[in-house]
């Protein structure tokens, strides 16, 4: 008797431990290394890497911040690819062209998705452009395209949360489009634009 009650105690002790574990896991945010091993060993983020890397950006998400990067799916860069007819992808777009595709889903803070309580105008690094991010009942969206499927992982120089859409709008002439710029246009006069 005295050992099924020792057994039954262990068991006990081992479940609880489990228990807790798995609890601090829901409570507390992933941490990886810095933000680009982060979205270096997320799979369904290579099209974004691959875009990081040509657009010469490397160096911003290994050494500054913090950062809140919302990195899109491959998935949605390649819906991004066929809204606006780039049929060959990524070889579309120059390094400059990227540059503004990655920086667009950067912002200069580290926000977390319990920080998206009421839509509000965010600063990216694309000089200042605003995404505007929202929650709408349990999910957080931005600009009214693109919703965050997981997020919070946490690195050391910022937050990484993965989209299921890019940013960008279609434009009024079908082109790429930022909400605030004149006609949706990139490089349009955002009312909102701060920075730069």
């Amino acid at each position: 008797m005295n050992r099924l009650v020792k057994i039954v105690l262990i068991f006990l002790i081992g479940v609880v431990l489990l228990f807790q574990s798995a609890c601090r896991d829901k409570e507390s945010p992933k941490e990886t290394g810095n933000l680009w091993q982060a979205i270096e060993e997320a799979k369904e983020l290579s099209i974004f890497e691959n875009a990081i890397i040509v657009a010469g950006l490397q160096p911003l998400f290994e050494e500054q911040g913090p950062y809140t990067v919302f990195a899109p799916t491959n998935e949605a860069m390649l819906i991004f690819f066929e809204e606006f007819g780039f049929t060959e992808g990524l070889a579309n777009l120059s390094p400059q062209d990227l540059q503004i595709v990655v920086l667009y889903h950067v912002v200069d803070d580290r926000l977390f998705l319990k920080n998206f309580d009421e839509e509000l105008g965010y600063p990216t690094l694309f000089n200042g452009f605003e995404a505007f991010i929202a929650r709408l009942n349990s999910d957080v969206s931005i600009n009214g395209v693109s919703n965050v499927i997981v997020g919070d992982f946490e690195a050391s120089n910022g937050v990484l949360h993965i989209v299921d859409h890019t940013f960008f709008i279609k434009a009024s002439d079908g082109s790429i489009g930022i909400p605030g710029a004149d006609g949706g246009g990139v490089g349009g006069n955002n009312p909102n634009r701060r920075g730069p």
